[in-house]
């Protein structure tokens, strides 16, 4: 990271700064030209989101966030056997990591189940993903890592989403 920070150092960083500045003056001046209240305003209606939920989660992230954040990292440097974890070693694997592969279909009665237990709406609409086979789980070169949602209208109006991720069977992907 040193040596990140050292090449963008200079003429970069002045740039890089005034570019900053300069957009977050424009954000600035839009939200006052439209009324928003604060620079979340449009973002939080945007999401359907009120005020109120964001300020309890900003919150908690600021006043538990980074205490807990500290604490799982010294941890994970004792379980890795580091005097301090190094940047680098921040997304390293446990020692102890589970490596007990999961059928997808195992893992989709999971993701089943866990929705029933809080919501028959979500449950319904996650099991139409499922019936409709829009859930495209096979490692793919040419397909992204991650997850992640394509929204289509198909012809006739109707409204669908696909998920699309690389299913590799283990407890984190």
């Amino acid at each position: 990271m040193k040596s990140v920070d050292g090449g963008l150092a200079g003429p970069f960083a002045k740039y890089a700064a005034q570019t900053l500045y300069m957009v977050a003056g424009l954000k600035a001046v839009e939200d006052k030209e439209r009324g928003y209240a604060h620079p979340m305003d449009l973002r939080n209606k945007a999401n359907r989101i009120p005020d109120s939920v964001v300020q309890v989660l900003h919150i908690a992230v600021t006043t538990l966030g980074g205490s807990l954040s500290r604490r799982y990292y010294k941890l994970k440097a004792r379980h890795l056997g580091l005097p301090v974890l190094r940047w680098s070693d921040r997304n390293a694997p446990m020692p102890f990591a589970d490596t007990t592969m999961i059928p997808f279909e195992e893992a989709a009665g999971i993701v089943k189940n866990s929705y029933e237990s809080f919501s028959p709406t979500l449950t319904a609409l996650v099991q139409t993903f499922f019936t409709e086979r829009r859930i495209d789980v096979p490692v793919v070169k040419e397909k992204r890592s991650g997850a992640f949602n394509s929204s289509h209208v198909l012809p006739g109006g109707k409204a669908v989403s696909f998920t699309l991720m690389n299913y590799l069977g283990s407890n984190r992907t």
